[in-house]
């Protein structure tokens, strides 16, 4: 709680007295919202820099001991975002729709970053630093009186923007919060589900094909198209595979917006394991429940690289049932994609139910259940994406 400070010599009179006693009344059922706390979660604001260790210097003693230490020393500033926070008497620069400098309004979203509280940072070895939209945990400096404001310590990273987005555009916080839907913590030791169709506990999923590989909650990062092409140009499959490779995610995740960079949706837990793979080839397992309402174990993968690559890999070993594309136009050969999507990827027809598909726009199986599919729109959605392809 703040102190005051009381000068005993100017209660010398009954009165007085009276008086002090009091205000001791009105003290006692008076508390500090804040108690003792002094670590809190906020969003970062700017870019994590490095700061040479005259700068680190320059901060005083708030920190002395992390100052003065031995490593890396970085410096962001950030927002704290908890109930009741320290930094509500601050405009929000979150808010940048209407506190954009080039649109008619007198507040620059840099100058009420600015106003934020410092952030600093020491690490050995690898980093991997905050990035802006991130959620970290910060810890103040309590004073007598309130909080110094100025400076914090970095306790750890509590939730990464999944979007990579820039607090710096029209759509300010509200976007980056969006991308929060997906995201697990770090640094926590065990988190909680990212989502009602989370299982990060495995409770609800089947037996674990993998049981040492490790679980996590079901992260969700969304790419440009630009990166997804290059992720596939990188993958060192030949161009059809590639090529096969853009048309079924351009097809299944148009928003490139894919969990775990698990751009396939590889599930992990058949009975015999993911056909032509080892443990080695997966990061980590999700627990999600799929579009059919099942709790299912997926492959999760460190960075988009990684999962792509284990997607041309699937791709590949389809080879020996799918159609080449032989690149004769981007019409024909979304036809022949067609075929192959129905014939061995979202579905297994053969080749005379594949006839009737195109034909009737369905598929009556012996026992009476129809599977409708729609050829001419998946031909169509296929044809775009060879066309884009094609410029990239």
């Amino acid at each position: 709680m703040a102190k005051q400070y009381i000068d005993w010599s100017d209660f010398s009179t009954e009165p007085e007295a009276v008086d002090l006693l009091s205000n001791s009344i009105r003290q006692g059922v008076d508390y500090d919202a804040y108690g003792d706390k002094r670590v809190f979660k906020a969003i970062v604001l700017s870019p994590c820099i490095q700061i040479t260790d005259t700068e680190a210097a320059a901060y005083g003693n708030a920190f002395k001991q992390e100052i003065s230490a031995v490593g890396r020393k970085y410096k962001f500033k950030a927002r704290i975002v908890e109930k009741n926070s320290p930094h509500s008497f601050i405009p929000n620069p979150c808010d940048l729709s209407t506190n954009d400098a080039t649109k008619e309004s007198d507040i620059n979203p840099e100058s009420l970053v600015a106003m934020h509280t410092d952030v600093i940072m020491i690490h050995e070895g690898h980093i991997n630093p905050p990035g802006m939209g991130d959620i970290v945990e910060i810890e103040l400096k309590k004073n007598d009186f309130s909080y110094d404001l100025d400076i914090a310590r970095f306790v750890k990273t509590a939730a990464r923007n999944a979007g990579a987005l820039s607090l710096n555009n029209e759509h300010g916080c509200k976007t980056v919060a969006r991308s929060f839907d997906g995201m697990p913590s770090f640094g926590m030791g065990g988190t909680g589900a990212s989502g009602p169709k989370d299982d990060p506990t495995f409770v609800k999923c089947r037996a674990q094909y993998y049981p040492n590989l490790p679980k996590s909650v079901t992260k969700f990062l969304t790419y440009s198209e630009a990166e997804v092409i290059a992720a596939i140009k990188a993958s060192g499959q030949n161009a059809s595979v590639q090529k096969i490779m853009f048309a079924i995610i351009s097809k299944e995740q148009p928003r490139f917006r894919f969990p775990a960079n698990n751009v396939a949706g590889i599930q992990l837990d058949n009975k015999s394991g993911f056909a032509g793979a080892t443990e080695s080839d997966f990061d980590y397992q999700t627990c999600f429940r799929d579009s059919g309402g099942d709790q299912r174990i997926f492959a999760g993968f460190n960075n988009l690289t990684r999962g792509v690559g284990e997607f041309g890999k699937l791709i590949q070993g389809k080879m020996s049932v799918f159609k080449s594309l032989p690149g004769s136009s981007e019409v024909s050969d979304a036809d022949l994609m067609t075929w192959n999507y129905y014939r061995s990827w979202n579905t297994a027809f053969s080749d005379s139910e594949l006839t009737e598909l195109k034909s009737t726009g369905q598929v009556v199986k012996s026992d009476g259940r129809v599977y409708p599919r729609n050829w001419s729109s998946t031909t169509k959605t296929f044809t775009k994406a060879f066309t884009k392809w094609k410029s990239a």
